[in-house]
């Protein structure tokens, strides 16, 4: 086995990677909550230039397979939202209007069901007589969207500043990519000799592994950094595991990828033990 070549990128947390031969191996990644000031201006204009470039091509398209009828609109809006929307409530506390959850649940998919008729009214003014509204105010609001990315680029990072987020030096970690070398935060350490041998996921093509494994990392992170608990992303991740870690290392609970407090900072931490020889 080979070392990681470290080079020193840029400031950020402390992180760890530790390797101990034929029990496991521990990669812990800081999660820095990101002021907006945080969020470089090149990605607002890109946002603001996408956007406005793909109303034609994407936006009204994808509004009206939604909103084609009444049954696609509860099966692609309303069915999706009202099932993922339990997860976000804390069990047993009072919404701000004074309602439990599972009145809140209930009120949430009777919103949505009833909403069909002004989602299409809406849809159809922002795209025919009030289209130049609306692209003013997609213009206008590049400091909101600054607001909202501050907390998810604390998951993704930023390469135009040279910064990799938690969950993106995570996946480089799982798969030992190369890259991971050239993202090392200043006061990160390793033990032990590294990359692992053998890898630790199975041989198979990576990009859908990749994705999936970012998905829940990034959505996990906004979660765990906003204070909202998310037990079902615990068992979304031991599947992950479960499906793609490498036979030689043991599955949930020895391996786990967890949001964890890790001397009083919100960490992802990732450990992977070997399997039983």
């Amino acid at each position: 086995m080979s070392e990681f070549s470290f080079r020193a990128g840029a400031a950020g947390g402390q992180g760890r990677i530790i390797l101990i031969p034929d029990e496991h191996i521990l990669c812990d990644t800081p999660l820095l909550l990101r002021g907006p000031e945080s969020v470089p201006g090149a990605i607002l204009l890109a946002w603001r230039d996408h956007f406005l470039a793909h109303i034609d091509d994407k936006f009204i398209p994808g509004w009206a397979a939604v909103l084609e009828s009444l049954d696609t609109y509860q099966t692609r809006l309303v069915l999706p939202a009202t099932s993922g929307y339990p997860p976000f409530l804390t069990p047993g506390r009072l919404s701000r209007h004074g309602h439990p959850t599972a009145l809140s649940t209930v009120m949430h998919a009777k919103r949505l069901g009833a909403a069909y008729d002004k989602y299409v009214a809406a849809i159809d003014y922002l795209t025919t007589t009030g289209r130049e509204a609306f692209e003013e105010k997609i213009r206008n609001s590049t400091d909101l969207y600054r607001d909202g990315e501050a907390v998810p680029i604390a998951a993704t990072g930023a390469y135009i500043t040279g910064i990799l987020g938690a969950a993106v030096r995570q996946w480089f970690f799982l798969v030992g990519s190369h890259r991971f070398a050239f993202y090392k935060w200043k006061i990160d350490y390793t033990e032990g000799p590294l990359p692992p041998d053998p890898p630790l996921l199975k041989d198979e093509p990576k990009w859908n592994v990749a994705r999936r494994h970012q998905n829940l990392l990034v959505q996990g992170a906004c979660l765990a950094l906003e204070q909202v608990a998310a037990p079902k992303m615990n068992d979304k991740l031991d599947q992950f595991l479960r499906d793609h870690l490498r036979p030689d290392y043991a599955p949930h609970p020895e391996s786990f990828i967890r949001f964890e407090a890790v001397e009083g900072v919100l960490t992802i931490r990732t450990l992977i033990a070997f399997a039983a020889a």
